[in-house]
């Protein structure tokens, strides 16, 4: 059985690219000739006030999550995104929720806390070069939580350990196993 534990969103680009963008945008079609620098800037963020749902980097310039789950004794990820050939900056992304794996990090017993989410950062780094190159990744959030979660507890706690023994029991014992449910009285 998985567990979804966080969503990581995926921006389209930083923040500082993003609002270079916008004030790129408004300075080609709004800005006087004959306006000093100082009177563009406030005209610049009244254009910017009046369409804020365009400009809002935040919420607008998502194009894709990576999702983390809890299966088994693995930390494992999928990548939704953005299927358009071509993103636009402040356009309405086409998000694909994807199923297959991401990345997977396997948690063993006798790794640390920070052991798994050092490996989970090598991960991310390394498959994010190729699959999500210039994009940006807002992973800090998630950093920031896992400071505080006991990974060898979440993974290796005495009541998943024995559901897990009891699963694999009932695997080895037989491809088809049907469990008679027990009658109250009949013990």
């Amino acid at each position: 059985m998985e567990e979804k534990i966080y969503d990581i969103p995926v921006y389209i680009c930083p923040w500082e690219e993003f609002n270079k963008y916008w004030n790129d945008h408004y300075e080609k079609l709004f800005r006087r000739e004959e306006e000093s620098e100082e009177e563009w800037i406030k005209r610049r963020a009244v254009f910017k006030q009046i369409n804020h749902r365009r400009t809002t980097w935040k919420y607008h310039a998502i194009i894709g999550y990576i999702s983390v789950y809890i299966h088994g004794i693995d930390l494992f990820t999928t990548l939704s995104i953005d299927v358009r050939e071509r993103k636009i900056k402040g356009g309405r992304p086409d998000i694909y929720y994807g199923t297959s794996t991401f990345f997977r990090v396997r948690v063993r017993k006798n790794m640390s806390s920070e052991e798994v989410m050092n490996e989970f950062k090598l991960n991310i780094k390394e498959v994010s070069k190729g699959r999500l190159k210039n994009r940006y990744i807002d992973i800090e959030p998630f950093y920031n939580i896992c400071k505080y979660i006991d990974w060898h507890e979440v993974f290796y706690s005495e009541d998943k350990l024995k559901k897990l023994e009891k699963e694999v029991e009932i695997a080895t014992r037989s491809n088809r196993v049907f469990e008679i449910p027990k009658l109250p009285g009949c013990e």
